[in-house]
């Protein structure tokens, strides 16, 4: 959005709303105030961002797509989109596209940017897929998938919805879960909440002994948003979630049997949020033939530095690190096993 540089704004403030899982931000420029809003819509499978503005200007700018291997963008002004269209070394395909929706203005596509032109709102909607399979009979993959098409479809049906209804359909799926439980810890003193999150977050570190009630149970609270958001369908929240913002994360960002993946699912059933457990679920029953196989021909192995000494195979091994394709790595873990349990 040209002209919006952090010079030229005032009244800059982000939000996390945890009742409702919505990012926030506002900020004035010149006379107009302006609001996104971001979240990730389970029912609509899309990532949606609301800009609003409220004064004389309008919005204008544009959205685009980029990959993070090299991948080509390119338009779709036949859909409305522009998007990225590639396939991984093992086969995996995938896309993203992004497109939008506006009101008291125009949209359109221009190379490889979705345009905006002076609009009062504008919903921006991203969808993105893989031809993935939770089954090992088909190598994990789905040959008949398009995930480019149907990236397209759930962005070009979300884009044909108000911004008030997908937001009304986000948060009625995400508090139905959230809602199943409350915390109160007490009330925390008028300094306390006097202070922007990272101030009071300092405070509660550097002086341990006084606690901070609110604060506390909002954490609590936060650990279920990332579980609500991180964990619902698919598959389940790995050793740096949905968040990894890298193509080379530590450990690989893997599923780690030893009691890493089991930490993120400690809080699930305590606080309300079984149904988010399934993907966890889900996952381990689609591994348990690969994790059989691997263990039967591997464990045994003289180079194993837990080798089964009694001549038998002990098939409630499974290695430290573990993939969404079957496989294993790093080294056995005797009691990961007992721990996924």
């Amino acid at each position: 959005m040209p002209g919006h540089t952090l010079s030229a704004i005032t009244e800059f403030r982000r939000g996390l709303d945890l009742s409702n899982g919505i990012v926030t931000m506002t900020y004035t420029r010149k006379q107009t105030q302006y609001r996104r809003e971001a979240y990730a819509s389970h029912p609509d499978d899309v990532v949606i961002m609301r800009l609003v503005a409220t004064g004389p200007d309008r919005l204008t700018g544009s959205v685009t797509v980029q990959g993070t291997r090299g991948e080509t963008t390119a338009g779709y002004p036949a859909t409305l989109t522009v998007g990225i269209d590639s396939m991984l070394g093992n086969g995996l395909k995938y896309a993203a596209v992004v497109t939008a929706h506006g009101t008291g203005g125009s949209i359109a596509v221009s190379g490889t940017d979705v345009t905006f032109t002076g609009c009062t709102e504008v919903v921006i909607i991203a969808s993105g897929g893989t031809n993935y399979k939770l089954d090992p009979s088909v190598n994990f993959m789905d040959a008949s998938l398009d995930p480019l098409a149907m990236a397209t479809n759930r962005a070009r049906a979300a884009a044909a919805v108000t911004g008030d209804a997908l937001l009304a359909t986000h948060t009625a799926d995400y508090r139905s879960l959230y809602d199943t439980m409350t915390v109160n810890l007490g009330q925390s003193t008028a300094t306390q909440r006097s202070y922007d999150t990272w101030t009071r977050l300092s405070v509660r570190e550097s002086d341990g002994g006084t606690p901070d009630p609110e604060l506390e149970a909002s954490y609590l609270q936060f650990g279920r948003y990332l579980t609500i958001t991180g964990s619902r369908t698919w598959l389940p929240m790995n050793l740096q979630g949905i968040w990894v913002e890298t193509n080379s994360p530590d450990w690989f960002s893997d599923y780690h049997t030893d009691v890493n993946i089991q930490m993120n699912y400690w809080l699930a059933d305590r606080a309300g949020l079984s149904p988010c457990f399934d993907a966890f679920v889900d996952y381990c029953l689609s591994q348990v033939s690969s994790w059989t196989k691997e263990t039967q021909e591997l464990f045994n192995d003289p180079r194993n530095r837990f080798r089964n000494t009694s001549g038998k195979i002990a098939g409630w091994a499974v290695a430290i690190s573990t993939n969404i394709y079957g496989g294993g790595g790093w080294w056995w873990h005797p009691s990961g096993n007992a721990w996924l349990c």
